[in-house]
């Protein structure tokens, strides 16, 4: 007689054996329409393995059982994975039936969660759980044999053996129904429990290890459908937008792939088929933060300091006026989301969270908006990012200028800082400085909209502008930097004009009230203009190669000031040249080393930045000197 060892063991063989038999018999033509695999490290040998499918509920049925491959330096092997849930997530208006467990609708998507316990051997590295179904649906309409192209699902565990970590979860159930020429706004909704930072991109569909499923010519991972103007995801949050042009049944895949300590540890793919049908209905929209403009990529970010609040609002809107619900995936689960109106036309909610020094970098979360339009319904996922900084380290903003003033003059300086606390190194408090020595002078305060505290320095030189030296005064004369001896008689020529100067404005930069014979302009009218490149006779000597920056432009397509660039006026040729510019949150917007290359006020050739003050600095020099020029200040761009 057997004992139950091996009568369980023998048991286990004929069921394993009886699974591959039936499971042969239902491989073909399941209409499965993706899904994802994802693992949860339970100790440095074992993991829980989670698979799930989606299906197309007119085809046939999905088994309730799935085999689960792993690979790694260890060797590799197999287990089976059994169903522990199946919802129906097709999305349809509720007066609607799907066609999923034996409804009458015309549509219906079901979701298979399928989960198991894998053992490996201790010290294994680079590690890949597998699964693979066959076949895919056969109206896909971008690659060339569908129903001979499986679906390849893998999750990676890299590089480190012993190490615990758990694999990128994608949150939010696929959008796989779109309406054609509707633009779609879609986020997958992936966290990492781990706090690993994440790089998401658009990936080729497999069929198996290594092995592409085939486009037709024209389509890729990267351009899995026809479109408008591409298909967009952003690397940071996995937020994906495109408008789709024509009715078409694609494939799409996106890769999480997850970095610690700048080593990649790990990698996720979802594969999803998408759908585009011919329906009227708009999908609902999602403002910025504090009810700003979704068309501005950086209305989704704000910026706050490890222990300071940060609370807005966010607004919700419907082309058709449709009733709408507003969820969130609770991926910061530390924070609050609270919504009014919901199921209304006019729905409202508020996100408040205090960060701790655990959260310093990006943190992310998404938030779904869903119609009630029949027959389907539509949906928008919208992700927004707090990006937590230390209070240990300043945000040095580099607005302030370097000056030259007199020590006869009772020098009174004005700074729009916006932010309390302001203290300068000298002792002074608030916007006012109020300097006597040369030297550098440090302000220091904390940020209003931030809570983060900030920094800016500036170098003032005072000097005896009534002495009978040759001492040089530094002004600054309709924006152009110029200097001069301040005991010399000169003139200015006017000639050449090409913006407007009253001669009160130059008697105040070039003339001062209480020695005014010591001066002599010649030929000034009482209105004149004066060309960016100034003709200054003898001493006065403005240096022969001008760069000129901008107060502002207006970016509004009317012809005028549209593009903020640098104007040079020299004949030496550039050796070097870089030109930034900053938002107020210290996000790059532009750069360029290109001196003809102007600012259109688009963020990356993407979206229109917003009306506001932004901030330059330009780094440039000549051949003929080895000496590098800089220039920093603010632009104010209006519309």
């Amino acid at each position: 007689m057997m004992n139950m060892m091996t009568y369980i063991q023998t048991f286990k063989t004929f069921f394993l054996s009886l699974i591959f038999i039936v499971s042969f018999t239902q491989t073909k033509a399941t209409h499965a329409l993706g899904g994802d695999l994802m693992y949860e490290q339970l100790s440095p040998t074992e993991f829980e393995v989670t698979l799930r499918l989606y299906r197309d509920c007119n085809g046939i049925a999905m088994s309730s059982y799935a085999e689960i491959f792993w690979d790694g330096s260890c060797g590799s092997g197999s287990d089976f994975a059994f169903r522990n849930n199946l919802t129906d997530i097709t999305p349809i208006c509720p007066t609607m039936e799907t066609s999923c467990q034996g409804g009458s609708g015309i549509t219906g998507i079901e979701e298979h969660i399928y989960t198991t316990i894998i053992t490996v051997p201790s010290g294994c590295s680079d590690l890949r759980f597998d699964y693979s179904l066959c076949c895919r649906n056969q109206v896909i309409t971008t690659l060339i044999f569908p129903t001979n192209e499986y679906i390849f699902l893998s999750a990676k565990h890299e590089n480190v053996s012993n190490l615990i970590n758990n694999s990128p979860v994608f949150n939010n159930n696929p959008a796989p129904i779109v309406s054609v020429n509707k633009p779609v706004v879609y986020n997958h909704g992936v966290f990492d429990t781990d706090g690993d930072s994440l790089y998401f991109s658009l990936s080729d569909c497999y069929e198996g290890y290594n092995d592409p499923v085939e486009y037709f010519p024209g389509f890729s991972g990267t351009n899995p459908l026809t479109t408008s103007n591409g298909v967009y995801i952003d690397h940071r949050t996995g937020a994906i937008s495109f408008t789709p042009t024509v009715q078409q049944i694609g494939v799409m895949c996106v890769k999480v792939e997850e970095f610690r300590s700048g080593i990649k540890i790990g990698e996720v793919i979802r594969d999803i088929q998408f759908n585009v049908i011919s329906a009227s209905n708009d999908s609902p929209i999602a403002s910025g933060i504090d009810k700003t403009s979704s068309t501005n990529s950086t209305n989704f970010v704000i910026d706050v300091c490890e222990n300071g609040q940060v609370c807005f609002d966010l607004s919700f809107s419907d082309s058709n006026s449709d009733n709408l619900t507003v969820t969130w995936n609770q991926e910061i689960p530390t924070g609050s989301f609270q919504v009014v109106n919901n199921n209304t036309t006019t729905p409202e909610a508020t996100f408040c969270w205090t960060p701790q020094s655990t959260d310093l970098g990006l943190n992310y979360f998404s938030v779904n908006v869903v119609d009630d339009a029949c027959p389907i319904v539509g949906t928008s996922t919208y992700t927004y990012i707090v990006n937590v900084k230390s209070n240990a380290d300043n945000i040095v903003q580099n607005v302030l200028t370097d000056t030259t003033l007199c020590v006869e003059n009772e020098n009174e300086l004005f700074f729009e800082l916006v932010g309390e606390e302001i203290t300068w190194s000298d002792g002074t408090q608030g916007q006012y400085l109020y300097p006597t020595n040369t030297g550098t002078y440090i302000v220091t305060y904390e940020d209003i909209n931030t809570s983060c505290l900030v920094s800016d320095t500036m170098e003032i030189e005072i000097v005896d502008c009534n002495e009978d030296s040759d001492t040089v005064v530094v002004d600054e004369v309709d924006g152009v930097v110029v200097e001069h001896d301040v005991n010399t008689e000169y003139e200015v020529d006017v000639d050449n004009i090409k913006d407007e100067v009253h001669i009160e404005d130059i008697k105040e930069e070039i003339n001062s009230e209480e020695d005014e014979d010591e001066y002599d302009i010649e030929d000034v009218d009482e209105e004149y203009v004066v060309e960016d490149e100034y003709d200054i006779e003898d001493e006065y000597n403005i240096e022969e190669c001008v760069v000129v920056l901008p107060s502002g432009f207006s970016p509004n397509f009317d012809g005028v000031n549209d593009i903020f660039r640098t104007i040079i006026k020299c004949e030496e040729d550039l050796s070097y040249y870089h030109l930034t510019i900053y938002d107020r949150w210290g996000n790059l917007v532009f750069a360029t080393n290109n001196p003809t290359e102007g600012w259109d006020g688009s963020i990356h050739q993407f979206n229109q930045s917003n009306v506001g003050v932004y901030i330059y600095n330009l780094s440039y020099s000549f051949t003929s000197s080895d000496t590098m020029e800089r220039l920093n200040g603010t632009l104010t761009l209006i519309n």
